[in-house]
């Protein structure tokens, strides 16, 4: 399922979407990890619904986004498993 649309992707159609752009002032300011991190990306159809699923990246949404993943990195939470 489309994370944006929320309709049946086939396998071919399938891209992962980063909400918060990889730009890389994003990355300098956040780090690889946060921005590359799995709760900043989603699964979405490609072309239309990957560029709808990325948050305006100078928005106080995006930054809190990131913030909540360096914090769950920082604190130990980030488990991967």
């Amino acid at each position: 399922m489309c994370w944006y649309c929320e309709a049946p992707m086939r396998f071919l159609e399938f891209e992962l979407a980063h909400r918060a752009p990889q730009r890389d002032w994003i990355i300098r300011k956040w780090g690889e990890g946060v921005v590359h991190h799995r709760k900043n990306l989603v699964g979405t159809h490609s072309g239309h619904c990957n560029s709808r699923a990325q948050l305006d990246p100078n928005s106080v949404e995006c930054d809190e986004h990131l913030a909540s993943i360096r914090k769950e990195i920082e604190s130990g939470e980030d488990h991967r498993g």
